[in-house]
């Protein structure tokens, strides 16, 4: 009794892993790059953000025109791109009463 139970359990077990499961690994490569996709999508759009942020600021506490590297900010904005976008978004809004 024990042997058929096994023998049944092993054979659902092939049956549903060879039709649901993907073995091939093209899901995971899918998922890796949405992921670098994404990355990269942050990386660029929050440099211009901070880019943005830094010159507006820099030039008003200077009182002259400050020019910042693209790709220093876009270093910058590896770890801080969510917050670029509210600094942004703030900088944008004070920028209207100038």
């Amino acid at each position: 009794m024990k042997r058929s139970v096994t023998k049944r359990l092993a054979k659902s077990y092939m049956a549903m892993k060879g039709d649901s499961m993907n073995t091939d690994g093209t899901g995971c490569m899918v998922m890796a790059i949405i992921t670098l996709a994404i990355l990269a999508f942050n990386i660029f759009i929050g440099g211009l953000l901070v880019q943005y942020s830094v010159e507006y600021w820099g030039s008003r506490a200077k009182e002259k025109q400050v020019d910042v590297k693209y790709w220093k900010c876009c270093l910058i904005a590896i770890p801080l791109a969510e917050l670029a976008l509210t600094v942004a978004a703030v900088t944008w809004m004070i920028s209207w009463f100038d």
